[in-house]
């Protein structure tokens, strides 16, 4: 299951992944973001990865499509945040950050707060839903 939030005003999108991951919650999460990722600049973007069960093939597949083809949207992204247990995928968002533009930070469930805290500096507390 994918849940995802935004706050336009400051650009900034939340999504948490948690149980199993199909190629239609993939989907549906894309139809959401991409148009942001169009139109928007100095994007902040918190990716919540918490009881995650497994993820289907196809929808990894999906997600590999996706980067791939849009690769250039990706420079829209000014922070990325990823609040996960696993160390595994922690150590996968540390990778990421000589790849991308945007400056990318791993945190424990524990540090969910100081997350939104680091992605909204600056700006007034998100209310979130």
């Amino acid at each position: 299951m994918i849940l995802y939030h935004e706050d336009a005003e400051r650009k900034y999108i939340e999504i948490k992944v948690s149980g199993h991951v199909t190629k239609e919650d993939f989907a549906e999460a894309v139809e959401k973001i991409k148009p942001r990722m169009m139109h928007w600049r100095n994007i902040r973007i918190l990716e919540i990865v918490e009881n995650l069960e497994g993820v289907d093939g196809e929808a990894l597949i999906q997600d590999l499509r996706f980067a791939m083809k849009n690769l250039g949207l990706f420079k829209h992204f000014e922070k990325c945040a990823v609040v996960a247990d696993e160390k595994w995928l922690r150590a996968l968002s540390r990778a990421a950050d000589p790849l991308l533009r945007a400056e990318v930070r791993a945190f424990r469930p524990d540090q969910l707060a100081e997350a939104r805290e680091w992605l909204l500096a600056g700006d007034s507390p998100v209310a979130l839903h």
